[in-house]
C-alpha cells in the first residue's frame, strides 16, 4: 500500500511552497524523495507532463499550458528542463529555485537560483539537513537557500519577479 503524501492532497494553487517533478528525477524512489520533502516543508507536489507520463502525479497537478497555472511563494524545480509549455505555468511564481544537471537547462533562464546538480543529490542534502521542527514560511525559504549554497550555485540577477 502506497504512502500517504499530504503533498499530495491539498491545492498546490493556494500553496506557499510548491516542488515540481520533472524527468530529470530519473526514478520513482528519488520522486518519493520529493514527496518525503514537499511534505516536511508542508508544500504541495506538482510536475512535469513528462512526471505525469511517467505516472508519478496525476494529471491534475501538472503545471503549464494544459494544466495548473501557479504563483506560490517559492518553487522548487527539481529535474525540470524548463519548455515554454511548463514554465508558462509557473514564471509568475515570487521565488524560483531550480536543479537540473544540464547545464544549459531553459529553467535556468528564469529561475532566481540555478543549482546544477543531481536532483537526488540535493534532495539527499536537504532531507539529511532538516530539522525536526516548524518552521514559519519566512524561515523556511532562507533554511532552503541556506542549504543549498554548498551546490554550484548561480543567483540569476535578470529575473525581475518580485
Amino acid at each position: 500500500m502506497a504512502a500517504f503524501h499530504p503533498s499530495l492532497a491539498g491545492d498546490p494553487r493556494s500553496a506557499a511552497i510548491v516542488l515540481a517533478a520533472g524527468r530529470g528525477l530519473k526514478t520513482t524512489a528519488c520522486f518519493e524523495k520529493m514527496l518525503t520533502l514537499a511534505d516536511t516543508l508542508h508544500g504541495q507536489a506538482v510536475g512535469t507532463r513528462a512526471a505525469v507520463d511517467m505516472g508519478w502525479l496525476p494529471a491534475s497537478r501538472e503545471v503549464g499550458l494544459s494544466g495548473l497555472r501557479l504563483a506560490p511563494r517559492v518553487y522548487f524545480a527539481l529535474g525540470v528542463s524548463g519548455t515554454n509549455f511548463h514554465t508558462i505555468g509557473m514564471y509568475r511564481s515570487k521565488l524560483i529555485i531550480a536543479v537540473n544537471i544540464a547545464e544549459n537547462a531553459r529553467i535556468f533562464h528564469i529561475a532566481d537560483y540555478c543549482i546544477r546538480a543531481e536532483a537526488e543529490t540535493v534532495l539527499d542534502g536537504l532531507l539529511t539537513a532538516l530539522p525536526c521542527k516548524a518552521f514559519q514560511e519566512e524561515e523556511m525559504e532562507a533554511f532552503i537557500l541556506d542549504q543549498l549554497k554548498v551546490y554550484l550555485f548561480r543567483r540569476n540577477t535578470l529575473r525581475k519577479n518580485k
